[in-house]
């Protein structure tokens, strides 16, 4: 919701997330990974702007309170019913 790019996790359904809305980069679990991903961000500041552009549209039209109140609700209320 910021509008900033996010690193995540590469083989996770959030990195899936990330890389189809090219709004962040998404890499192997390991330190050299991440340290490689926050290099290649601050180096290209269009990338950086573009990412983050998308990332709020996403968080915008996609995944926000409004989208997700009733399924977050209905959960809940699942969750409370389960005998």
């Amino acid at each position: 919701m910021a509008g900033r790019p996010i690193v995540v996790s590469k083989g996770t359904w959030v990195g899936d997330e990330v890389e189809a809305a090219d709004c962040g980069i998404a890499v192997d679990f390991t330190k050299l990974a991440l340290r490689d991903a926050l290099r290649t961000l601050a180096a290209d500041p269009a990338a950086r702007e573009r990412m983050g552009r998308n990332a709020l549209r996403l968080a915008q039209e996609r995944y926000n309170w409004s989208a997700d109140e009733a399924a977050l609700l209905d959960a809940y209320r699942r969750i409370i019913l389960v005998p």
